[in-house]
């Protein structure tokens, strides 16, 4: 297990209120690791969060039940910190999701209009989706491909590493550089009052 993704983990918990009372946020969690969380600021002292399967199977399954839960006011957000390979999400069993598996099952929802984000951390998952369109940032600007004009179903928008390559960590190995640029962008448009 890569330690990052453990403690990204629990960056992720954090900033969206896991473990507050009256949470509006519904959450589908999985995860092959078992988790403690010390943080007095949740309010509940230390919580223990046993590992769950995180076989392709269990994956697909914990997906399709929240994504029938959805209304056309739901938001989704889906989080994958691991391994990848060839434009693939490596589960907890060592077999690869493909991009076009993910998207499916991402997808699926009653309500066309869900917009969902995706944000991985891992290697090699450029483009994975395969959405119509890229956009590549860079400190200096931002460059738009237009791979084509096809009709998506649901807003998507995938976050991932920029070129078809590696996923880094801080020098330390206690957090994903992805995850946490992410999480301090959500800081601060929270902050500014931009976040939707």
């Amino acid at each position: 297990l890569l330690k990052a993704t453990k403690n990204d983990f629990g960056l992720l918990l954090k900033r969206f209120n896991y473990f507050s009372q009256g949470n509006p946020v519904q959450f589908t969690l999985v995860h092959d690791f078992d988790y403690v969380c010390n943080d007095t600021r949740a309010g509940a002292g230390t919580e223990r969060m046993q590992k769950v399967p995180a076989d392709k199977k269990a994956i697909r399954e914990a997906i399709r039940r929240t994504m029938e839960q959805t209304t056309p006011e739901s938001r989704v957000l889906f989080y994958f910190g691991g391994h990848g390979s060839d434009g693939a999400v490596i589960a907890g069993d060592g077999q690869p999701i493909t991009g076009s598996e993910l998207r499916s099952w991402i997808s699926d929802t009653p309500h066309s209009s869900v917009p969902i984000t995706a944000v991985y951390d891992c290697c090699f998952s450029k483009g994975s989706l395969g959405l119509p369109y890229t956009y590549e940032a860079t400190c200096d600007d931002i460059e738009t491909r237009r791979a084509t004009l096809r009709r998506v179903s649901n807003p998507i928008l995938q976050i991932s590493v920029v070129d078809d390559s590696w996923s880094y960590e801080f020098r330390d190995g206690y957090h994903g550089q992805l995850t946490w640029y992410f999480l301090r962008y959500l800081e601060k448009s929270a902050f500014l009052g931009t976040e939707h």
